[in-house]
């Protein structure tokens, strides 16, 4: 993040020096502007590509009254035109102090692995290590994973060989 800062500031004082070179405010002022742009965006491609070091952690923990494999269908259209997309998700009533709410997963995200214990979901991210120096220069995203636990034999096993 301080990189972006950095290659701001330079675009600024480029703009300065150019202003006080040529005489003149007002092109100090748009180079400046525009220097400090482009040197921005530089460095936001720059502090996404710098790799941040990171931890899994887990941040959640609910129980689960229920699991559903479902597809989402997703559209848009504008006169006449547009797309659907179909894609896997989980649904699952989650419950949080008591009370239950629905909730989906989308199946990227999910993990699911066999247990014992009652059926319960894991929250978990890539949280940045404090007092990492390049964690300043760095941006990252989170990364949220699912883990499902769930009791053996909850997945169905299905061969259907249909040759049509």
């Amino acid at each position: 993040m301080i990189i972006i800062i950095i290659f701001i500031l330079i675009g600024v004082i480029i703009g300065i020096i150019s202003g006080i070179n040529n005489k003149s405010i007002v092109a100090g002022i748009l180079l400046g502007g525009f220097s400090s742009m482009m040197l921005g965006c530089f460095g936001c491609i720059i502090a996404i590509a710098i790799p941040a070091k990171t931890q899994r952690v887990c941040i959640e923990k609910h129980e689960i009254a229920n699991l559903q494999d479902n597809s989402n269908i997703y559209g848009s259209f504008f006169l006449g035109c547009g797309s659907i997309d179909e894609r896997m998700v989980y649904y699952s009533y989650v419950e949080e102090n008591g009370l239950y709410y629905l909730k989906k997963f989308e199946t990227k995200n999910v993990l699911i692995r066999f247990s014992n214990q009652t059926p319960h979901i894991e929250s978990w991210v890539n949280a940045p290590i404090k007092g990492e120096i390049i964690n300043y220069f760095a941006i990252d995203d989170p990364n949220y994973k699912y883990i499902f636990y769930i009791p053996q034999g909850s997945i169905k096993q299905n061969f259907n060989l249909d040759a049509q």
